[in-house]
């Protein structure tokens, strides 16, 4: 976890966005949502992409990037975990894997460059 979620993990889950903002990367500012409103949303959302970004827009009155944010966030809540235990260990689970792909092509990329 880096520096600046570590303090997110003892918030109160209905905690609001806006007061989190000037932690967030660009103090990005969006609509008055809470990290639960945020997990719920993502368990119901639509599969497809497109359809899922124009859900995110209208439903929650978020950019995709500021609702991706507050999702990585929010499943490393204790409290988010406990309400919803399978659906944030899926996703942690995804957002590792991709983390851990990232890394291997970096470290792959560099050794052909040496």
């Amino acid at each position: 976890m880096d520096e600046n979620q570590r303090g997110f993990s003892q918030l109160d889950p209905s905690f609001s966005a806006p007061s989190l903002s000037a932690s967030l990367p660009g103090g990005v500012r969006g609509a008055d949502v809470g990290f639960a409103q945020v997990v719920e949303f993502e368990n119901s959302a639509p599969k497809t992409l497109g359809a899922k970004e124009e859900a995110i827009r209208k439903q929650l009155g978020l950019s995709p990037i500021r609702y991706y944010q507050l999702l990585n966030i929010a499943i490393d809540m204790p409290e988010i975990i406990e309400k919803f235990p399978v659906l944030t260990a899926r996703l942690r689970r995804i957002r590792d894997s991709r983390e851990q792909q990232r890394v291997s092509r970096r470290s792959s990329s560099s050794s052909f460059s040496q």
